[in-house]
């Protein structure tokens, strides 16, 4: 290598190292994929995507070595030159009946058989409309094709469609690209809907079932075959929960002969070994039989006793994938150092692999993990947040201190993505729920499907009221109430309180957690707090410690009586301490008789903080959520944040 050429990369490589995101390669040793020795310690894997444990089945290296025996290892050459074997053929046969295609072909790898079939689908005179969450070798895809390319806010329909509606009509074909299931946030594409879209666009539809084929759907065929979805191209892998390597294009039986004639990663590479196409048949074999059938009810097994351990609502689809995002690159790496201190595998997730400022521990489970390994796991993740208040316990001796009392919390500006709001009150039962009722309403005038998150409500005997009726406002029958508020109580009792006399301590870690899922039926949130702005949901956590988790901008709510003035100061300086990104201040009339000083608050408050308020949304007695819209959009400018909602 040259010299120069050598200094060069090795300057490149001082900016990732200081920003935590030089990465290296750390060998691991021995057949399993969930009990593995790394540098000579013995520790419990949580970051494979072996989900169901056949990577180590004695199934499949019987029939590799059966294979090799027979029809040698290497290929030795592409497909359409002397490289079919008859392993090829009988796998790309049993994978198109798993799927419920009419024929599949074999790629070696995933990132191979997304580049092949998009690349070849798709040109310059096309458009691509797909979900930025997708994985990498999606949007290398579509970037390559050279297609006109219009990502969509994650689980966004509504930009979805669009993006369809405006740039659809000028291109020659039209393609909409989603995964099913997510795989860095361990979420599920609205397949139905994603189709009915496609459908209406004439657009055809791509999904990338990679985390999904093997342990969700019927017989493992993925969620496509759960939802009943048929999608003009299915990618598949062989090597999660397979267990083996390479990967499959499904579809119509012209599709693969399109493929066969015009994927160039399939026509200019050496074919999948031999032997690695019998260990994925006989892996599929074992995914499609009782034996299938058990494995994936104990991989359902550990989802729910996880989840249920770190107070977690149920997953429908028990997803083996639980992202647990920490903000800051350095937080990721140290919770994952944490957690290797306690004999635990769980590798920091940073970006680019993801967005800035959402650095994770990617936690996946396997049928192959025993309920004591998810028990300590459970146990490791409870003592994070104590730990990670002292650095130094994770990081080293020459670690900085933080002053902070909890797990340390991202904190920025107003997100690109705009996909949320936060209503802080200063005290409870100033009118949030009535600006939240009136703010959906807004929303879905605009075009927009809205989820409201209330993630606590006390008080909810038999159910929790209000957020019966942000489910009502929004309009979405679709999302059940448990994801709307995750967390009700029946004493009304302050939420810390509620939630200690049921046996729960809040922590950030799982409110942020119940948002995602929230979050992954769509976009924006419309997130309510329980009470004021420091309201306690534990004795560590605050309703002003969630808004800065989520960083959403927020809207402060404050009841327009004698007393507001003081209040709404003082919450407005605890939210410029916290760098909070504040959209505006609402007052509300919560009783029907005005009193005198509600004319002067506004002016007053202004005086006092800098902060006009937005307006005053006035007593009503039917509040239904249209009267509500109506009242708020003419007491109150809205424009500037619903065009950022929107």
């Amino acid at each position: 290598m040259l010299p120069s050429l050598s200094n060069q990369l090795t300057a490149e490589l001082i900016a990732p190292r200081d920003r935590h995101r030089l990465r290296s390669c750390h060998a691991l040793e021995g057949p399993s994929r969930v009990n593995v020795t790394s540098d000579g310690l013995r520790l419990t894997s949580f970051c494979s995507n072996d989900y169901l444990g056949l990577a180590c089945h004695p199934a499949l290296a019987r029939a590799a070595a059966e294979a090799s025996a027979r029809s040698g290892f290497g290929a030795a050459a592409s497909r359409l030159v002397s490289g079919t074997m008859p392993e090829h053929l009988a796998l790309e046969d049993a994978l198109a009946s798993l799927v419920g295609a009419e024929a599949a072909l074999l790629f070696p790898t995933g990132y191979q058989a997304n580049l092949g079939a998009i690349t070849s689908l798709a040109g310059p005179q096309d458009l691509i409309v797909a979900d930025r969450a997708n994985h990498a070798s999606i949007i290398d895809a579509c970037r390559l094709s050279r297609s006109k390319l219009a990502f969509y806010r994650h689980l966004d329909l509504a930009r979805a469609e669009k993006h369809l509606t405006h740039f659809g009509p000028a291109a020659r074909r039209r393609f909409l690209v989603t995964e099913s299931l997510f795989s860095m946030d361990g979420d599920v594409a609205p397949l139905l809907e994603l189709l009915t879209l496609a459908r209406a666009h004439d657009a055809a539809l791509i999904v990338d079932e990679a985390h999904a084929i093997g342990c969700l759907g019927p017989s493992g065929g993925g969620l496509c075959a759960h939802f009943g979805v048929r999608p003009d191209v299915l990618v598949g892998t062989l090597g999660k929960a397979i267990g083996a390597s390479g990967a499959f294009v499904a579809g119509s039986t012209g599709l693969r002969d399109y493929l066969t004639n015009c994927a160039r990663t399939f026509l200019f590479t050496t074919a999948l070994p031999p032997p690695v196409a019998a260990a994925a048949l006989a892996a599929v074999h074992t995914v499609t039989s009782s034996d299938g059938d058990l494995v994936r009810r104990a991989l359902r097994d550990r989802v729910t006793q996880l989840r249920s351990l770190l107070a977690l609502p149920p997953d429908p689809f028990a997803s083996p994938i639980l992202p647990w995002i920490l903000g800051p690159d350095d937080h990721a790496l140290r919770a994952a150092s944490h957690l290797r201190d306690k004999g635990i595998l769980v590798q920091a997730i940073r970006p680019p692999t993801v967005r800035e400022n959402t650095a994770r521990l990617r936690i996946t489970l396997s049928a192959q993990h025993t309920p004591e390994q998810v028990a300590t796991l459970a146990d490791a993740i409870a003592s994070l947040d104590l730990d990670l208040s002292h650095p130094s316990a994770t990081a080293g001796p020459h670690a900085e201190p933080t002053s902070t009392p909890s797990l340390p919390l991202s904190r920025g500006p107003w997100p690109p993505s705009n996909d949320g709001i936060f209503l802080l009150g200063t005290d409870t039962a100033v009118g949030k729920s009535t600006v939240a009722l009136a703010l959906l309403h807004l929303l879905i005038s605009r075009g927009r499907r809205p989820v409201p998150f209330k993630p606590v409500e006390t008080g909810a005997d038999p159910q929790p009221s209000d957020a019966l009726r942000l489910l009502a406002a929004s309009n979405r029958a679709d999302i059940p109430l448990h994801v709307v508020c995750p967390f009700s109580f029946p004493s009304p009792l302050p939420a810390a309180a509620a939630a200690a006399a049921a046996g729960l301590a809040l922590s950030i870690a799982t409110l942020l957690s119940a948002a995602a899922i929230a979050r992954s039926y769509g976009t924006p949130l419309v997130v309510e707090s329980a009470g004021g702005l420091l309201s306690p949901y534990s004795d560590r956590v605050t309703s002003a410690d969630l808004a800065t988790a989520l960083g959403f901008p927020v809207i402060l709510v404050s009841r327009n009586a004698l007393g507001t003035i003081n209040h709404t100061s003082l919450a407005i300086a605890e939210i410029r301490r916290r760098a909070l990104p504040l959209a505006g201040i609402l007052l509300v009339n919560t009783q029907p008789c005005a009193t005198p000083d509600q004319a002067f608050n506004p002016s007053l408050i202004a005086q006092l903080t800098g902060d006009t308020p937005l307006g005053i949304l006035p007593y009503l007695d039917s509040p239904t959520p249209d009267r509500l819209a109506a009242a708020l959009e003419a007491a109150a400018d809205l424009r500037p944040i619903l065009d950022r909602l929107t």
